[in-house]
């Protein structure tokens, strides 16, 4: 196991490959800075802010699991003009069965995307939230693919921080099993849904969301 606040990685015209390696676990959090490059294998669990945050530059992250433990925390924060890329990852909270002594097992947000930044998660796994999954914020542009959104209190949240945001929402093929879709009334500037399953705990929730989901399957 790894101590630390933050890991900042990254530089400008360098491209950097981490692997990890199998049981290690780093505490704390992976600024992804300028330049880019690829992290396959880690686990990262934060003590306080994001696990990782996407500061600048290119990123490809695959196979890592990124948990924020406390409340008030987001696993995977993405921001100002950066670009990631993401398959096959675990992002949120740990849930009961991760729960530390120095946190509850419950992040805020699995994904946080603000600024510019452009975000497209593929086949990830989205848990354990306390108030949405994902949240969007200003002109950012956040792609979900083949992902599972669960055990959250909401699916997605959207914040209006002036009326010149553009944020864009992609959802295709995923399944959503949470206690309602959005976090609030805002909705982002352009949502486009395709092949979706969304799971409701009640009637009247469906009723209140087809118009926002109107491509996706209701079970």
């Amino acid at each position: 196991d790894a101590e630390g606040g933050e890991l900042e990685i990254g530089a400008e015209g360098m491209a950097l490959e981490i692997i990890g390696q199998e049981g290690a676990c780093l505490r704390g959090t992976i600024v992804l800075g300028r330049g880019g490059g690829s992290i396959e294998g880690v686990r990262v669990e934060s003590t306080a802010g994001p696990a990782m945050w996407l500061a600048a530059g290119k990123w490809s992250v695959n196979r890592c699991v990124l948990l924020a433990q406390r409340s008030y925390s987001t696993a995977l924060l993405c921001a100002g003009a950066g670009v990631i890329e993401l398959a096959a990852c675990r992002i949120g909270g740990g849930g009961p069965t991760e729960a530390t002594t120095w946190g509850s097992g419950v992040a805020r947000h699995a994904v946080g995307a603000q600024g510019r930044c452009k975000a497209t998660l593929r086949q990830c796994q989205l848990q354990h939230c306390g108030t949405s999954a994902v949240a969007l914020q200003h002109h950012a542009a956040l792609a979900l693919h083949t992902c599972t959104l669960s055990q959250a209190t909401a699916a997605m949240q959207y914040r209006v921080n002036g009326k010149e945001d553009r944020a864009t929402l992609t959802l295709h093929d995923s399944n959503i099993d949470c206690t309602r879709v959005w976090d609030g009334d805002d909705r982002p500037f352009a949502v486009e849904d395709r092949r979706n399953t969304i799971v409701f705990f009640t009637s009247s929730a469906q009723g209140a969301l087809v118009d926002d989901f109107s491509l996706c399957t209701y079970t």
